[in-house]
C-alpha cells in the first residue's frame, strides 16, 4: 500500500480510541499515515510513513524504516500510556526513524525476540524500552537519544542489550539490563546511566554527569579504553542505595571484573550523608568512604550482600584530578569480610592530583592482593610521619664539611599502596632542588657559605617534610709566598677570612714538614696574632734542612665561635748565600837574630779548622802554647822568637791548614838581617 491513510480511531467518552488492524500475511506500507492499532503476525514493512499513535503488537517480522513517530496532542487515556510498541516474538527492525517532540509517554516493550534499532533519533520525547523475558534483546547502532525525560529508565530491565556508536545526552535515566555490551558510545549529562549485571563497555565516553553513579555493575564486567571526564557526582541524602561514583561494583559472587586502560579525569563527588532508608541497613561510614572513580561494596544491605570468589583487576588506568570529600579519592574496595577467595589487583595505574579526606585508595582485602607498578603524583595519602633529620641541624659547619640527612616516612595504611611508595624524594635547599633520590639517606657537601634551609618533598603527596637549618661558614687561611735564604731568617704571613670578611682576633701557628715551629730555647709554640685579617711570624730561622719541597701549613687556633682551621700547604722559594773562595796564605816577614817576629796566616772563608806553622822546618807554637792554632777569624797569628845563632839570609815559612779531610798549604820567606 502506497500513499494511504489507515485510520481506526473512534471517539468514546470524550477520548480517542484506536481499534486494531490485523496483518497475518506480507504487507508493505509506503508513504502512509497510520492512526490505528496494529497487530502483526506476518511480515510487515512500514516505510517513510507517519505514526501519530496507537498500539503496535508484533508477533512476526517487522521493519520500520524512515518513520516519524508523531505525538498525539490531548487525546490520551487517563489510565496509562497510549503510544505503544509491543514485540511479542520474532525479529523487528527500526531504521533511520525519528522519535521527536513526543510529550506523551511512549512504551516500547520487547516481550521476546530481537529488536534492532539502526540510525535512529530519539529527541525531546518521553519513552521507555522494556524487556520481559530472558531471550529478549535490543541492539542499537548509530542511534542518538537526547532529552528523554521519562521518569523511569529509557531502557528498563532489558535481558540483553548491545549499543554501538550511539550517543545519549541530557536524558533522565538510560539503562538497566541483565547483559549489556556497549562499544564506542558517548554519554553526556544524563541523570543516571547504566545499571547492569554482566557488563562490557569499551571505547566509550562518559562526561558531565551529575548522577549518583555512571556505571552500576552487579556481576561480570570488562570496562576498557573508556573516558570518564568532568563528572560531578553525588549520593543524595536519604537514599542509601545510591553512591556517587563513576563505576560502582556490587558483585554477588564468582564474578570477574576487569577495569583496564581507562581515563578518569576531573571527576568529583559530594559528601554523602548517612541516612537510613526503609528496608535497608544504614551506611557504615567506618568502613565506607567511596572512591570518586571506582567503588566496590560502597553500601550493603546485609552481611551476605556480596559473595565470595570475586576477582577484580584495575590496571593501566589514569586517575587525574579526582576530587572528593569522602575518604577514598580514586578507588574504594569493600569486600564482604565474611566471604572468602576475593582477589584484588591494582597495577600500572597513574594517580595524579587525587584529593580526598584521607586516602587515594582504600581496600579491606587481606588475602590475595597485588598492588604494584602504580605511579602517584600529588595525591592524598594518610601519613603518620614525613620528617627530616641531620646530626648537624642548627649547627655551624664549614664549607667542605658533609651534611648527612635521614628521611623518615610512615603511612597510616601502607597495605593500600605499592611497597616503598614514598621512596622518591627531592632534596630541596633554599627552595632549589639539588638532587632526587630513592634512598632514605642522603649526604651532600655545601660549596659556599650561608644559611641552608633543607627540606624533602616527594611527587607522591602534597605534604613536605620539616625544615632542617644548617649554618655554613667559609674559613680561609692563606699563606703568602715565602722567600727563604738558607742559614738566614724569614717572615711568614697569612691572611685570615671568614665569609670573605677579615678576622680580627685569635692567633695562628705554623708547621714545617708536619712539625710545629717552636722557640729553640724554650720549646714553646711560636704564635702570630691575627689583626685585621693578617698574622705575621717574624725571624723564622731557615736551616739547611729547608728546600723547595718543604711543606709549610698555617693553623688558626679555635677562638670563641670560630673553630680551628688550616691553610693549604705552601712550599717556600729557597735561596742560598753568595758562594766565596777560601784564602790560605802566609805573609813574608823580616827580623834579626834573637828578636821576636809576628807571622800572619790568612784563613778567610775557611770555617773551623787547625793551622800548623813551621819556620826552617821547625814547628812554631801557637800563642796558647799548642802546636797548632784554631781558626776563628779571617787571620791567624803566630809569635816566633828568632834564634840568636840564626845567620843572616832567607828561611822558609810553611803553613798547613787541616779540617777533616781538607788540607791546604802555603809558604812564605823569613828574612834575617
Amino acid at each position: 500500500m502506497i500513499n494511504c491513510t489507515l485510520d481506526s480511531s473512534r471517539l468514546q467518552w470524550g477520548m480517542t480510541f484506536y481499534d486494531y488492524i490485523y496483518n497475518s500475511g506480507n504487507l508493505s506500507l509506503i508513504n502512509c499515515t497510520l492512526a490505528c492499532a496494529v497487530n502483526n503476525t506476518g511480515s510487515l514493512i512500514i516505510d517513510n510513513s507517519g505514526i501519530p499513535g496507537g498500539t503496535f503488537s508484533n508477533y512476526g517480522e517487522l521493519e520500520i524504516n524512515n518513520v516519524s513517530w508523531l505525538d498525539i496532542s490531548g487525546n490520551n487515556r487517563p489510565d496509562g500510556p497510549w503510544n505503544n510498541l509491543v514485540f511479542y516474538s520474532g525479529d523487528a527492525f527500526i531504521r533511520n526513524s525519528s522519535f521527536s517532540s513526543i510529550t506523551k509517554d511512549l512504551s516500547i516493550s520487547v516481550k521476546s525476540g530481537n529488536l534492532y534499532i539502526y540510525d535512529c533519533q530519539f529527541t525531546d520525547f518521553s519513552g521507555t524500552f522494556t524487556g520481559a523475558s530472558g531471550n529478549a534483546s535490543i541492539t542499537l547502532i548509530n542511534t542518538t537519544m537526547k532529552n528523554n525525560k521519562r521518569a523511569i529508565r529509557a531502557f528498563d530491565y532489558i535481558p540483553s542489550i548491545t549499543m554501538i556508536n550511539c550517543t545519549f545526552e541530557d536524558n533522565n535515566d538510560v539503562l538497566s539490563a541483565d547483559n549489556a555490551v556497549i562499544n564506542n558510545c558517548t554519554f553526556i549529562n544524563n541523570s543516571k546511566v547504566i545499571t547492569s549485571n554482566n557488563t562490557y563497555v569499551n571505547d566509550s565516553v562518559f562526561i558531565n554527569h551529575t548522577a549518583d553513579s555512571i556505571l552500576r555493575i552487579q556481576a561480570d564486567c570488562t570496562i576498557s579504553n573508556c573516558t570518564f571526564e568532568n563528572n560531578s557526582l553525588s549520593s543524595p541524602s536519604g537514599v542509601v542505595l545510591l553512591s556517587g561514583v563513576a563505576i560502582n561494583l556490587l558483585p554477588n559472587g564468582n564474578n570477574e571484573m576487569l577495569i583496564v586502560d581507562n581515563v578518569f579525569k576531573n571527576n568529583h563527588i559530594d559528601t554523602v550523608e548517612g541516612i537510613t532508608t526503609a528496608g535497608y541497613m544504614p551506611m557504615d561510614y567506618t568502613r565506607n568512604g567511596y572512591g570518586t572513580d571506582i567503588s566496590l561494596g560502597a553500601y550493603y544491605r546485609s552481611n551476605n550482600f556480596m559473595g565470595s570468589n570475586n576477582h577484580l583487576v584495575i590496571a593501566n588506568n589514569q586517575f587525574i584530578n579526582s576530587q572528593t570529600t569522602q575518604k577514598a579519592g580514586a578507588i574504594f574496595i569493600n569486600f564482604n569480610e565474611t566471604c572468602e577467595d576475593n582477589s584484588l589487583e591494582i597495577s600500572a595505574n597513574i594517580f595524579e592530583n587525587v584529593k580526598s579526606e584521607s586516602e587515594t585508595i582504600i581496600h579491606n582485602n587481606t588475602g590475595n592482593v597485588l598492588i604494584t607498578d602504580n605511579n602517584y603524583v600529588n595525591c592524598t595519602i594518610d601519613i603518620t610521619e614525613f620528617t627530616l633529620s641531620s646530626p648537624v641541624e642548627d649547627n655551624i659547619i664549614a664549607v667542605g664539611d658533609e651534611v648527612a640527612l635521614t628521611i623518615n616516612t610512615a603511612l597510616v595504611n601502607p597495605e593500600f599502596y605499592d611497597a616503598n611508595i614514598l621512596d622518591n624524594y627531592s632534596i630541596v635547599v633554599n627552595d632549589t632542588v639539588i638532587e632526587s633520590t630513592t634512598d632514605n639517606t642522603y649526604t651532600f657537601v655545601p660549596e659556599d657559605y650561608g644559611t641552608l634551609n633543607i627540606k624533602v618533598t616527594t611527587p607522591v603527596i602534597e605534604d613536605e617534610s620539616n625544615i632542617v637549618v644548617v649554618y655554613v661558614n667559609k674559613y680561609e687561611l692563606t699563606v703568602n709566598p715565602i722567600l727563604a735564604e738558607i742559614d738566614g731568617n724569614t717572615d711568614i704571613s697569612v691572611n685570615a677570612l671568614i665569609n670573605d670578611e677579615n678576622i680580627d682576633s685569635g692567633r695562628v701557628y705554623f708547621t714545617v714538614n708536619g712539625k710545629i715551629l717552636r722557640d729553640q730555647s724554650t720549646g714553646k709554640i711560636l704564635y702570630a696574632d691575627v689583626s685585621d685579617g693578617v698574622a705575621t711570624l717574624s725571624d723564622v730561622n731557615v736551616t739547611k734542612a729547608w728546600n723547595e719541597d718543604t711543606e709549610i701549613v698555617a693553623v688558626y687556633q679555635a677562638n670563641n665561635d670560630v673553630p680551628s682551621f688550616t691553610s693549604d700547604t705552601v712550599n717556600p722559594t729557597i735561596t742560598y748565600p753568595e758562594a766565596t773562595e777560601p784564602e790560605f796564605t802566609v805573609t813574608d816577614a823580616t827580623a834579626t837574630a834573637g828578636s821576636e817576629v809576628t807571622i800572619t796566616v790568612t784563613t778567610k772563608n775557611l770555617g773551623n779548622g787547625k793551622v800548623v806553622l813551621k819556620v826552617n822546618g821547625k814547628t812554631v807554637k801557637a800563642n796558647d802554647g799548642k802546636l797548632y792554632a784554631k781558626v776563628t777569624d779571617d787571620t791567624t797569628t803566630f809569635t816566633y822568637t828568632v834564634p840568636k845563632t840564626l845567620k843572616s839570609g832567607g828561611y822558609t815559612i810553611k803553613a798547613v791548614y787541616t779540617s777533616g779531610t781538607s788540607k791546604l798549604e802555603s809558604e812564605g820567606v823569613l828574612t834575617i838581617e
